[in-house]
């Protein structure tokens, strides 16, 4: 009698495993690629929102708050100068965005009259693209300009 020796799999039962694992692999770094993306949104979105937020504070509640960059161009802060410097938050970027300013220091001071110690330019900056925040020096006014490399 013969006997018939299935040990292996088929060619096509093998191309079919192929393509299966290529398409959830796709699948998986698609995910990963936009969830970094909606990270980086967030971040820059919650700066703005904080420039904002703290400009308005500062107007409403007649006190002068403090927005400084860090040297390490990932971290920023919003201080409450009074009698005493108070720093209301401090936060950092976990992505790969840096922040440059073109202003004459690293600190913008929002002042109580609505007005700013100094306008100026901080860009965040990182491999593919780069989003200029203006702040008009007089006025205070934020305007965002985003651009792609």
């Amino acid at each position: 009698m013969l006997k018939s020796n299935k040990e292996g799999f088929t060619l096509i039962e093998t191309i079919l495993m192929i393509s299966l694992f290529s398409i959830i692999f796709m699948a998986i770094s698609f995910n990963f690629k936009s969830i970094k993306l909606i990270k980086q949104n967030n971040e820059i979105n919650t700066l703005i929102n904080d420039l904002e937020l703290y400009r308005n504070k500062a107007l409403i509640e007649k006190i002068n708050i403090e927005f400084r960059v860090y040297n390490d161009k990932k971290s920023y802060s919003f201080t409450e100068l009074s009698k005493f410097r108070i720093e209301l938050v401090k936060k950092q970027f976990k992505s790969d965005y840096e922040i440059a300013y073109n202003m004459p220091s690293p600190y913008i001071v929002f002042r109580s009259t609505g007005a700013v110690s100094t306008g100026g330019t901080l860009t965040l900056r990182n491999k593919k693209s780069y989003i200029k925040i203006i702040i008009q020096p007089v006025t205070g006014n934020i305007r965002i300009e985003k651009m792609d490399d």
